[in-house]
């Protein structure tokens, strides 16, 4: 495989490879490794979409906790309701509370 380059880029290639210490040849083949490292305006698109998907799932998981908090707020209010006193802040955290299920 043949490359032409422009007489700016021969030079500041050879000077950048005496620098470095390596060849010319290297220098060009880790900027082609490093071009086809890079992602594709293909694979770019894919990751947004995905992306896009994760923030719509967060998004609904985030609601759904909101739920289960309520759903914790009303199950702390009524325990305090049967037990006729509030629920300390510590005994909030440490009562284990059952739901009954009906059949």
């Amino acid at each position: 495989m043949m490359i032409h380059l422009e007489p700016e880029q021969k030079s500041a290639l050879q000077a950048r490879a005496e620098t470095s210490g390596t060849s010319v040849s290297a220098l060009i083949r880790q900027a082609v490794d490093e071009f086809l490292d890079k992602a594709t305006d293909e694979e770019l698109g894919a990751l947004d979409e995905m992306s896009k998907l994760a923030a719509q799932e967060f998004a609904r998981m985030s609601a759904k906790l909101d739920d289960v908090n309520a759903y914790v707020d009303r199950s702390l209010a009524e325990l305090e309701r049967l037990r006729g006193s509030p629920l300390s802040s510590r005994a909030k955290l440490s009562t284990p509370t059952t739901r009954a299920v009906s059949s």
